[in-house]
């Protein structure tokens, strides 16, 4: 897919101390067959290399937020939003320690068709996962049953984020668990409200290990 003169998908990658896994996450992004984005890396407060890692990684196709104290995932989440430019069309969120399939964004723009979000599928991997390993482990997955591989990646279409809000910046964790149930769950009763759909393969690699920033849909369970 070619990039057009503007890119249609931000993504935004919070960070805090992430200079162990940024550049495979990056690299991931870098590797995408879908090349319509552009990336912001939204910083909180972080006191290793990470960042540093982050710029030489992305090849000049980065922009970098920072803040110089800790103040958890939505709010480090929302200060990329704000400063991504507005006439990109979707908004896609990326843990820095986590890793996409080559097509991931391909797949999700494809499917968004008709819809205001659309989710991909996850796999555990653990913090020594290569990304070519990444990439076997999900090409061998086939069933990927919900109460397995945990919920994974989501492209959003930004006027969501405008018609029901930014995360939740009181929520140290599992904001955007929060804030799908906002948009999508039982209580939703907003007039426009709009649809959702599932793309029903592994998309993304969720690394497990000690100090993750980003807990998605650890505590929430999607509307079905």
């Amino acid at each position: 897919t070619q990039r057009s003169e503007v890119p249609m998908i931000s993504i935004i990658i919070p960070v805090y101390n992430g200079a162990e896994f940024i550049a495979d996450t990056i690299q991931s992004v870098l590797n995408q067959s879908y090349t319509d984005w552009d990336l912001i890396v939204s910083d909180d407060g972080s006191t290793d290399a990470g960042l540093q890692i982050a710029e030489h990684a992305a090849e000049g196709r980065l922009r970098i937020v920072t803040h110089d104290t800790n103040t958890g995932t939505g709010a480090t989440l929302n200060r990329g939003i704000r400063v991504s430019d507005p006439s990109k069309p979707f908004i896609f969120t990326l843990g820095a320690d986590d890793v996409l399939t080559k097509d991931a964004l391909l797949v999700l723009t494809e499917a968004i068709a008709g819809h205001g979000a659309v989710r991909g599928r996850a796999i555990n991997i653990g913090p020594n996962t290569s990304l070519e390993a990444f990439y076997a482990l999900a090409e061998g997955v086939v069933d990927t049953p919900p109460s397995k591989p945990r919920w994974g990646p989501v492209l959003i279409r930004r006027r969501l984020f405008q018609t029901c809000g930014l995360f939740d910046e009181s929520l140290r964790h599992t904001t955007d668990g929060e804030h799908w149930m906002r948009l999508f769950g039982p209580d939703y009763t907003r007039k426009d409200r709009t649809t959702y759909t599932i793309v029903e393969r592994v998309l993304l690699g969720r690394r497990q290990h000690a100090g993750q920033l980003l807990q998605s849909f650890k505590s929430y369970t999607p509307a079905q």
